[in-house]
């Protein structure tokens, strides 16, 4: 056998060895990172997707929360993990997309994930305390031109979602509100419904279960069409002129590390697209006002939203004064 044969049957070997252990894949339990702390949405949303993928796939899926610096703690352990499928992150906007636009220190880029498919998207919802006056939209808008005391808001922290959403809504209404940035999500909520803070955005799928128990009370949500399952609830495009094309949705979806074979993401993403039909996973979507992305289920799908999206924020970020 000459050199040059050898060199063809070992490379030959080589991509057996390759498509037999992606077809064999998953032999073993698979990470599943929260970049959060246990008990939030995001959280809520990779256990229940976790649950359904490891019956797809055969093998355990295990949640591993990891919070900090806004999520990029997780979202780092992934982004630099061995691209084999084995370690991944259920992430969200504010540290796939938000993070690496709004703070330069961050550890990686948007670029750094391969997208399996984004699991689903939720418009928010705009909460005031119980004990607050305010009952609508109308009412944020006249209280900023009223020239009395600035409202406040919570959020997750400078540059996230909310901030940026927030900022986006004070734009359009020429009000000045105070942004108060919090460490993760549960105190700025235990502060709302303490009365310390005037307002906050949260997903449907946490927003809904406190506007149902009477915690908060809700003024408007961020789709164009009001949800099916709280059709009483108005859309901001709907109550003032000056919103009516307001249209901000936070999403989930399942990433691996950049560099994860072809084979290995196209089989996570069946897994994902089967998992997705399953009753418990249809049920939890009715119930928390979730919908599927524009774009579908699929990988390539999953890619063109991240990059609508990332286009979409990297127009607003530049006019913010993120320090504000």
């Amino acid at each position: 056998m000459t050199n040059n044969s050898r060199w063809i049957a070992l490379l030959g070997l080589c991509a057996a060895m390759a498509a037999s252990a992606n077809t064999a894949y998953p032999e073993r339990p698979i990470t599943l990172v929260v970049a959060y702390p246990a008990g939030g949405s995001t959280d809520t949303v990779a256990r229940k997707w976790g649950e359904e993928l490891g019956r797809q796939l055969g093998q355990p899926v295990v949640i591993e929360n990891l919070g900090g610096a806004g999520g990029m703690i997780g979202a780092r352990k992934v982004a630099q993990a061995p691209a084999d499928g084995y370690t991944l992150l259920l992430g969200a906007v504010n540290e796939v997309v938000l993070s690496p636009l709004t703070n330069k220190s961050a550890p990686y880029r948007t670029a750094d994930f391969k997208p399996v498919g984004i699991v689903g998207a939720s418009p928010v919802v705009l909460l005031t305390g119980m004990g607050k006056p305010y009952r609508s939209l109308k009412d944020i808008a006249a209280s900023g031109a009223s020239g009395k005391a600035r409202l406040s808001y919570g959020t997750p922290g400078r540059g996230t979602f909310q901030h940026i959403v927030m900022h986006a809504l004070a734009t359009r209404l020429k009000t000045d509100l105070l942004h108060i940035p919090y460490k993760g999500g549960a105190p700025f909520v235990t502060d709302l419904m303490g009365g310390q803070i005037d307002l906050i955005l949260l997903p449907t799928v946490t927003a809904l279960p406190n506007i149902a128990g009477d915690k908060m009370r809700a003024l408007a949500v961020s789709s164009l069409l009001r949800l099916e399952s709280a059709p009483a609830l108005p859309t901001f495009a709907e109550s003032l002129p000056a919103l009516r094309d307001f249209d901000f949705s936070i999403w989930a979806g399942l990433f691996a590390p950049r560099g994860t074979p072809a084979p290995i993401v196209e089989r996570l993403n069946k897994a994902l697209r089967d998992a997705h039909q399953s009753e418990s996973v249809q049920a939890f979507i009715r119930a928390s006002g979730m919908a599927t992305p524009p774009f579908g289920l699929s990988v390539d799908g999953a890619q063109r939203y991240l990059e609508a999206d990332e286009r979409k924020y990297r127009a607003i970020v530049p006019r913010m004064n993120l320090d504000e």
